[in-house]
């Protein structure tokens, strides 16, 4: 599952709550998208085996966690690889884009800089 930093609308026609940390603005829950930025569906895959297929022929999908409708409400969407990185774009526009390596660190450095210094 990829982290998404917020710092723009995103047109998945979901309102999303967001944090500020220092200059950047992070999102406080996980994308729950249905539609690439172009309005084309991302599949779902429903079952183990849909998700298992999607992967094999190099497509995207989505699911809810342990395929459950209810585990939405509290996770949002997981995606797999090739629905992050889609051409037609999961949620990067408006300074939306996926946190790898560099806005983990930033983030993870934000976190120690915060806690109190050990005695």
């Amino acid at each position: 599952m990829a982290s998404i930093l917020f710092s723009g609308a995103i047109s998945d026609q979901n309102v999303y709550n967001s944090i500020k940390i220092e200059k950047l603005e992070w999102m406080a829950e996980n994308l729950n998208a249905s539609f690439f930025r172009n309005g084309d569906p991302i599949p779902e895959a429903r079952t183990d085996e849909d998700w298992s297929a999607a992967g094999k022929e190099g497509k995207p999908a989505w699911c809810y966690y342990e395929n459950n409708i209810e585990n939405g409400k509290k996770y949002g969407k997981l995606y797999n690889w090739y629905a992050i990185n889609d051409p037609r774009g999961l949620a990067r526009s408006a300074g939306i884009y996926q946190v790898m390596q560099n806005g983990g660190r930033l983030l993870i450095s934000w976190v120690v800089k915060m806690l109190p210094e050990q005695r």
